[in-house]
């Protein structure tokens, strides 16, 4: 429980997500992420969703 003000609250905020990776070749990688975060205080929650290509530049150099 948080006190600010005079005002008492409490809650908790959940996130779930996950991440695949697919190699393409040895210079080049994708991959797709996906999740969710919530609360149990309100109503609102957020999707999470994306996508990402990665390409090495020289050794432990991803751009």
């Amino acid at each position: 429980m948080a006190v600010h003000s005079g005002l008492e609250s409490s809650g908790m905020t959940h996130m779930l997500s996950g991440r695949a990776m697919y190699d393409i070749n040895e210079r080049w990688d994708a991959g797709v992420h996906t999740g969710g975060l919530w609360s149990n205080m309100s109503s609102g929650k957020r999707i999470l969703l994306g996508a990402e290509v990665g390409y090495l530049v020289a050794v432990n150099l991803w751009v």
